[in-house]
């Protein structure tokens, strides 16, 4: 789990560890290792962008200071595979009432075929 870094042009493209971050709060870190566990656990595989084979792709973690709500998107490959709906649930039950300061009030599944990880509005979501 980290944040994409490197130069595709160049081919060099890793993942970098996201701690030392300093943009990163406290539950975003929180959210992410928990994202993390979930993503080893399922026997799902990540997506590589060598192959550009894979089930997991983004997790996107939003946060309010405002509202003190946070928003949590999870972008999946479609045609890669399904997620059972055992795994649906323990995703909601790990996220829903985890943080302290925030309140999750959006969970969301979305497949993309997208190349970049990136999604369309017409794309599926759950």
């Amino acid at each position: 789990m980290g944040f994409n870094v490197g130069d595709t042009s160049k081919g060099i493209t890793y993942v970098d560890d996201p701690t030392n971050t300093r943009v990163n709060s406290k539950e975003s870190l929180t959210m992410a290792k928990i994202c993390e566990d979930l993503v080893r656990e399922s026997g799902l595989p990540p997506y590589t962008k060598p192959t550009l084979m894979g089930f997991w792709r983004i997790f996107l973690y939003r946060e309010s200071q405002v509202t003190k709500q946070a928003l949590i998107s999870l972008v999946v490959s479609e045609g890669q595979g399904e997620m059972p709906d055992t795994l649906k649930h323990e995703i909601v039950k790990k996220f829903i009432n985890t943080l302290e300061t925030r309140k999750v009030v959006s969970i969301s599944l979305i497949y993309s075929s997208e190349i970049s990880g990136g999604y369309k509005e017409t794309d599926r979501v759950e």
